[in-house]
């Protein structure tokens, strides 16, 4: 009762007393009894528990034995699943790696499915690039593609004149005027005296020695070129050019000055106005030209193309002006048969080089953002792809290069490659059996072992790096397989590749063109066949050697080989920063996604 506020007495019912206790103290505690029940969690004894499942085992054992079986299976499936994406990711990064080191970062540009349009560069712009580049190339000129045989059908003749009778020169036609060479260029004898300057209407030519005693029967002097020189310095000769097409109503006469003449192989003019071509076809004869070669204009439009004329060697030359920016959306194109068919290819390959200069539409690679790539990121290592040289495909891991390349120590064999492959039949031209000495390069073969190009950096065995496109270095491997013994430094590399391909009825012709290196030395590499060299020679070797055109050898993509996969992922993220113009590919990481994907 201490702890009650009223006090209610009652008796059979009823109310006896009801009255109200003193207020308690608040600070009175009051005990309460605790349950020892929930200091304890509640549970079923273990002995039950392990007890009634043995009872349920017994009473399903069948159901409870298929469970455990399918549990089982899953639980080893996840294992084995497991183990095989590390068997099966390991044998992709073995093989690919022959080709593609993890740490091989890729570069692209954005639009490879752009058709290429042929548009020559102005006269005025080819101008600029000359005096930018005088140390590299002496004037430009003007190359015009034409076909002059049907634009003058009806006439195309030169004929020497004098004293108003005349004789057909055959060896001449309108066409030499394009081919002309420029007077100081001139390595021969000049008869009769050395002359360095001439009027436009006045020219030099290059004579067979037929030509020379045609003309001094005509003379009726000495046939000699003595005496012929010392007729022309005292009388006037001259030379006479006449065209006529009836279709176009057209009919045109030239009289030139004979001055002089040298002896040679093959029928040339020399003068020199380095414009000289350009001031006879468009002043002279008025005809109309355009820069668009692929326009299909009046029939009688010339296509005109300025080039420029080299004083250096032309792989040194071709590399300042592709690594130079202002050059980045132009081709240059060494002047060969295709624009001078009258002139064999040793002909050309005699005089000063002639760059013709094009402009490219494009997407492709910048060599002088390449240059600064390889300045930020502190590597060299690094190989160009191009359609005509040497092929990258990131996405299918495979590089090599684009026409088959034979390689071999006797020049014998090579000779035997190209007659085997020069006609083909249709469909069925891809590769022949090779005897033993012979290698070759494809990127379609690269992974069942064929030759390949590294710009790495690597360890010789013998001699040293390739100094020159003449040189290369091969691996041990490739100098086994060729030459039969290790060393071989110093010995000559023939080989030959396809330049071009044109069809002849129900096969194939293939245009090959070879060469010779010389191996300067050999890497330590055992397992495959490779060449190295610098990257740049993956473009050069093929334009200067092999006669590759220079629309082939556009770079549209390119591999930096770092050391590991963590730099190439930083190169990867700096690139796409920096360089946003171009697509990068890091093939490895693509690698593992589709494997876990598989």
């Amino acid at each position: 009762s201490q702890y009650a506020e009223r006090i209610i007495k009652l008796e059979n019912g009823i109310v006896k007393s009801d009255k109200k206790t003193e207020e308690q103290n608040s600070s009175s505690k009051i005990k309460l009894a605790k349950s020892a029940v929930f200091k304890k969690r509640t549970q079923m004894p273990f002995s039950f528990s392990l007890n009634y499942a043995f009872a349920i085992m017994r009473k399903t054992k069948f159901r409870t034995l298929l469970n455990n079986i399918f549990l089982s299976s899953a639980l080893l499936g996840i294992g084995v699943s497991f183990l095989a994406q590390g068997i099966i990711e390991k044998l992709i990064k073995d093989s690919y790696g022959s080709l593609v080191n993890e740490g091989s970062l890729y570069a692209e540009t954005n639009d490879l499915s752009s058709k290429l349009n042929f548009k020559a560069t102005t006269l005025e712009e080819v101008e600029k690039i000359a005096l930018e580049n005088s140390e590299i190339a002496f004037d430009s000129g003007i190359c015009y593609q034409a076909n002059f045989e049907n634009f003058f059908k009806d006439k195309n003749s030169f004929f020497i004149s004098q004293n108003s009778e005349k004789i057909l020169l055959p060896s001449f036609s309108i066409r030499n005027i394009n081919d002309f060479e420029w007077l100081e260029f001139c390595t021969k004898p000049i008869f009769p005296r050395l002359i360095e300057e001439l009027e436009d209407d006045e020219m030099i030519l290059q004579l067979k020695q037929g030509d020379i005693e045609y003309i001094c029967q005509f003379l009726k002097i000495e046939e000699t070129a003595q005496i012929l020189g010392e007729y022309l310095d005292k009388h006037s000769v001259n030379i006479c050019c006449e065209t006529k097409n009836d279709d176009w109503q057209y009919e045109d006469e030239h009289i030139f000055t004979l001055k002089g003449f040298v002896v040679g192989q093959e029928s040339r003019i020399f003068h020199s106005n380095h414009y000289w071509n350009q001031y006879i076809y468009e002043e002279e004869m008025r005809l109309p030209f355009s820069y668009l070669l692929d326009e299909n204009s009046l029939p009688w439009t010339m296509k005109k193309i300025a080039y420029l004329k080299i004083n250096n060697r032309i792989e040194e030359a071709v590399r300042k002006l592709r690594y130079d920016h202002k050059n980045s959306r132009k081709i240059f194109e060494i002047a060969n048969s295709n624009y001078y068919p009258l002139l064999e290819e040793k002909e050309i390959a005699k005089e000063a080089p002639k760059l013709l200069v094009f402009d490219i539409n494009i997407s492709t690679i910048d060599l002088s953002h390449v240059a600064l790539m390889k300045e930020e990121l502190k590597n060299e290592q690094l190989t160009f792809g191009s359609f005509g040289g040497y092929l990258l495909f990131p996405n299918a891991f495979l590089e090599g290069f684009a026409k088959q390349i034979f390689f071999s120590s006797s020049e014998r064999q090579i000779e035997k490659i190209v007659d085997a492959c020069t006609f083909v039949e249709m469909g069925n031209q891809d590769f022949i059996d090779l005897p033993d000495g012979v290698l070759s390069g494809h990127y379609s073969k690269s992974l069942q072992g064929g030759v390949i190009f590294s710009p790495t950096k690597i360890s010789l065995s013998y001699g040293r790096t390739a100094q020159t496109i003449n040189e290369i270095v091969i691996s041990k491997k490739m100098a086994m397989s060729i030459f039969g013994y290790e060393n071989c430094v110093g010995k000559i590399l023939h080989l030959t590749s396809a330049q071009s391909e044109r069809r002849h009825g129900e096969k194939m012709e293939r245009i090959f063109s070879s060469c010779e290196l010389v191996i300067s030395g050999i890497s330590s590499e055992t397992k495959k066949d490779v060449i190295y060299h610098d990257a740049d020679w993956s473009f050069l070797f093929f334009q200067c050697k092999l006669n590759v055109s220079a629309f082939e050898l556009v770079i549209n993509s390119l591999v930096f080989n770092f050391s590991n996969r963590e730099e190439a992922q930083k190169a990867k993220r700096f690139l796409d920063e920096n360089f946003p113009e171009y697509k990068y590919v890091y093939p490895y990481d693509e690698l593992a996604e589709s494997t876990k994907e598989a």
